[in-house]
């Protein structure tokens, strides 16, 4: 294990930031970008966001002067050689306080969304991908169209992807992947569109589709099911979260979809699984666990 540079830290006494540590990261191979509740990173003030330069293993400020106003959910993606940011908060923009999308290119900050064209609630995921941006989470409305819990903008509109994700006020997006044509989303949750969805569901660009048939199809379990990361491999669809059953056979917070069926991995892991990545040697798995296919881990 090798740390990454200086600590980033979070300061408490300013009595503005509830959460702690990193939310959420993403990598575009030479930079990793961290969102999370923090303010600064080593010596240098950088409220929430800062980049990490994998080259020279020192980290980059990306608020200096302007700080970021809204601190409650933004998500931030790495695409391009930009580093995206969306949530329902404000940011300051050179000396404009801006809502909804707005991106970072590593010395300026510049809005993707126009004036008026916010989220009404919290985005919990966000993906950059050609040339669409998809935000994923809890909220009705991106913009003035309705849209429940997902939305995508093409660079000039909102769109709703369908009537949505979700059925009730408690179901939201946690994360969303691309498998290069359609849009997966997991999460917890019950329908996507008009059809039976349990956690993780399909976009094909018209449609949505459930991971299996009829009640056994997606992730489920005796109390709350719900899935946190979703990793692909060749025709495999991976999903980890925190779930007994995928469909409707036992699996441990983690399975592999193969197009048709569904199969647990070596009895998955004891507890939850909140991020998943495939590399060459395989799919590496983390999370709040003590054991994976009975082993300690």
């Amino acid at each position: 294990w090798t740390p990454l540079g200086d600590p980033i830290s979070e300061l408490r006494e300013t009595g503005v930031r509830e959460q702690s540590g990193v939310a959420s990261g993403d990598c575009d191979g030479m930079r990793i970008a961290v969102v999370g509740g923090f303010d600064r990173v080593g010596d240098a003030a950088s409220p929430s966001l800062a980049t990490f330069d994998v080259t020279a293993r020192t980290w980059v400020p990306v608020y200096e002067e302007a700080p970021h106003l809204g601190v409650g959910s933004a998500v931030s993606f790495v695409a391009d050689g930009f580093v995206y940011l969306a949530g329902s908060g404000q940011y300051r923009v050179g000396g404009a306080v801006v809502t909804g999308v707005v991106r970072w290119d590593g010395a300026t900050w510049e809005p993707v969304t126009p004036p008026g064209e916010e989220i009404n609630g919290f985005v919990s995921s966000l993906l950059v991908t050609n040339g669409n941006i998809f935000v994923g989470g809890q909220f009705s409305t991106a913009g003035d169209v309705a849209a429940h819990n997902v939305a995508m903008w093409d660079g000039a509109m909102w769109s709703a992807l369908g009537s949505g994700v979700g059925s009730g006020a408690s179901e939201q997006i946690v994360t969303m992947a691309t498998d290069g044509t359609d849009l997966y989303v997991g999460g917890l949750f019950s329908r996507a569109g008009e059809i039976e969805a349990q956690g993780v569901a399909r976009w094909d660009g018209a449609v949505w589709r459930s991971l299996g048939n009829g009640a056994e199809n997606g992730v489920t379990d005796d109390v709350v099911a719900y899935v946190n990361a979703i990793a692909f491999s060749g025709s495999s669809v991976y999903v980890g979260g925190l779930f007994s059953l995928a469909g409707g056979a036992g699996a441990g917070s983690i399975a592999r979809w193969d197009g048709a069926h569904w199969d647990s991995l070596g009895g998955g892991v004891r507890g939850s699984v909140n991020t998943l990545a495939v590399s060459e040697v395989g799919l590496l798995v983390g999370g709040e666990f003590d054991q994976a296919g009975g082993v300690p881990a």
